[in-house]
């Protein structure tokens, strides 16, 4: 995992006012971890702008200042994940919980960091314990329908009282070209790509498939990798053929997270899962429209938003409509690869 971020644990001085790490920082996550922090803010930003690596960061910034604070999660996996990047950043205490777990706390706390608030209504933001300073990092998705009564950042700068807001506008992986084609798509801002045009292939059964994932991680050397599908069925299943082609990879599976961040095993898990994760390298595994519910546009947007640099989709027999449409011009085939498959 830690070739996804070029950070040493050192950038973070130890003495206040922070000296934040720059060579990691975009420009404007920097103007935010250097100001002091005297309100509640919204960070909003897209899928890889940095939001989580700047909570973590002004995390430790807290630890050092005497505050207490609480970041809270949506799933498990993310749980874990936040609390890795704290551990590998020097930050060893960071408490990180659950959304339902955050409105049971009594304990009072100076910042309560919430990661995905844009999933959450105003009465369930209201149900946090007041008179606290927050930070919401807001995902920068234009498909507030799919969230129902979600809160908008108009809505949560007229509850908390001084709120400001600020914005990640860069935001790397796949091309802006690609990414503008996809139905209702994420409206990033500003898009920097340090990615490449994604793979689109048809490529047999899933056994096929993971296969394919072998031939190409043992081919490049891709160390920071993680394997989409869309049920957990699915990520069962592709366990057991990686183990007959003799691949060891790390599995999510279920709510019990015992992953190991430190490995450079690919990653399998559900693109549900995957929320708020990125991995340089991304593999989505039967992505096919007779299993894929498109009309959950939801699952393409996260699954296409993982990938830091290289995004493949595999398919078996069609894909769903929402890439189907999409002119070949903008995706590359296998065929660019000198790569036997």
């Amino acid at each position: 995992m830690r070739s996804s971020f070029y950070i040493n644990p050192n950038d973070l001085d130890e003495v206040y006012p922070p000296i934040p790490p720059l060579s990691s920082m975009s420009p404007e996550q920097v103007d935010i971890f250097s100001r002091r922090l005297d309100s509640s803010i919204v960070v909003s930003g897209g899928p890889c702008s940095g939001k989580t690596f700047l909570a973590i960061c002004l995390a430790k910034r807290f630890s050092y200042e005497g505050k207490k604070y609480l970041y809270v999660a949506r799933t498990s996996l993310l749980q874990s994940y936040v609390k890795w990047w704290a551990s590998f950043l020097g930050l060893r205490e960071l408490k990180c919980i659950s959304f339902f777990e955050a409105t049971k706390e009594n304990t009072p706390y100076d910042v309560i960091i919430v990661d995905d608030s844009e999933r959450y209504s105003l009465e369930e933001i209201k149900s946090l314990a007041s008179l606290t300073q927050y930070i919401f990092l807001f995902g920068n998705y234009t498909r507030s329908f799919l969230w129902g009564k979600a809160a908008s950042i108009p809505d949560i700068s007229a509850i908390i009282p001084g709120c400001r807001v600020y914005s990640l506008n860069i935001q790397m992986g796949v091309p802006f070209e690609f990414i503008r084609l996809i139905p209702r798509n994420t409206g990033f801002i500003n898009h920097k790509s340090e990615g490449r045009l994604p793979v689109i292939a048809k490529v047999g059964s899933i056994k096929d498939q993971c296969a394919s994932i072998k031939t190409i991680v043992d081919a490049t050397g891709f160390d920071n990798v993680g394997i989409l599908c869309y049920t957990q069925e699915l990520v069962a299943s592709m366990r057991l053929i990686f183990d007959q082609l003799e691949m060891p990879v790390e599995v999510y599976h279920g709510r019990i997270v015992d992953v190991d961040w430190n490995s450079t095993k690919p990653m399998i898990m559900t693109i549900a899962s995957s929320s708020g994760i990125h991995f340089s390298t991304i593999f989505v595994v039967g992505f096919d429209a007779d299993i894929v519910d498109i009309s959950q546009d939801i699952y393409l947007e996260t699954a296409v938003t993982r990938a830091r640099e290289d995004l493949y989709i595999f398919y078996e027999k069609q894909l769903p409509q929402s890439l189907a449409i999409i002119p070949q011009a903008y995706y590359r085939s296998l065929n660019n690869y000198s790569i036997e498959l």
